[in-house]
Formats: structure tokens, C-alpha cells, sequence
């Protein structure tokens, strides 16, 4: 059992291989472009100092709250007018909701 076990193991390594391969000339110049500009980095930054690094994390840490807090995602803005085109339309949605919602109501008495 344990021999299938490895088969299937090799099979497995063998097709992420290929699938590697086939990628290997997109992936490359990706990931030479990724250590370049980290060793750039590095070379600028100091590299004992984690007080530092602490401060790029609090700075970026809020930064997202800020902008989270002004561009809130896939809520409304208070002015947009679409947003109240949507709110009368939901509305009604709602209304005919309710009226089959008594409908069912009064036709399932027994």
C-alpha cells in the first residue's frame, strides 16, 4: 500500500513539474523583477533596525482605515443619486414580498 502511496506521489510531483515547466517562461522574469527591487530595498533600508519596519507597518496599517473609511467598498455614497433609484426599487421589492408572503398565508389554512 505504501508503494501505491508513492506512485501516486511521483504522478502528482510530475504533473505540477510539467506545469512549472510550461510556466517557467512567464514565472522567470517575474520573479528576477521580484528580487531586484527587494534587493534594492534592502540595500537602502537598514536591516537592524525593526523599529523601523514597525513604523511602515503602522503607517500602511492606517492608511487602509483611512481610505476603508472614505471609499467604504460596495456601500452608497450619502450624494449618489443612484443610490436612492435603488432604495425605491428595493422598496418595492419588499412590498410585493409582503403581499405574497399573505397570500401564502391565507391560502394554506386548513
Amino acid at each position: 500500500m505504501l508503494f501505491l502511496l508513492l506512485d501516486a506521489l511521483q504522478d502528482f510531483v510530475n504533473v505540477m513539474g510539467g506545469i512549472m515547466l510550461f510556466f517557467y517562461p512567464f514565472l522567470s522574469p517575474i520573479g528576477a523583477f521580484m528580487v531586484a527591487w527587494i534587493n534594492a530595498v534592502l540595500s537602502v533600508a537598514p536591516q537592524f533596525n525593526i523599529a523601523f519596519y514597525i513604523v511602515i507597518c503602522v503607517i500602511l496599517i492606517v492608511a487602509g482605515i483611512i481610505i476603508n473609511s472614505y471609499w467604504p467598498g460596495d456601500k452608497p455614497l450619502p450624494g449618489d443619486k443612484s443610490s436612492s433609484e435603488g432604495s425605491q426599487y428595493d422598496e418595492d421589492l419588499l412590498e410585493e414580498d409582503s403581499d405574497i408572503d399573505t397570500d401564502e398565508e391565507n391560502s394554506y389554512k386548513y
